[in-house]
């Protein structure tokens, strides 16, 4: 496929709607973990994802209990 110009890519922050996805499930509470585990992407890809959309990291404190 590279050769006729194509460009594939694996990389989580190419799949826009996905990015989307995180982003508000993050936004709903939800722990980096837990939404690692939901849509099957690795670990470090969500803090990548909000480092990225300039999201702020909430602290393991900051969440509800």
């Amino acid at each position: 496929m590279r050769l006729q110009g194509i460009t594939v890519s694996n990389k989580v922050t190419d799949r826009p709607a996905l990015v989307d996805r995180v982003l508000q499930m993050y936004a709903d509470g939800m722990h980096a973990k837990d939404i690692s585990s939901l849509i099957s992407i690795t670990p470090k890809s969500v803090p990548k994802i909000l480092h990225d959309n300039d999201v702020r990291i909430r602290h393991s404190t900051e969440y509800q209990k």
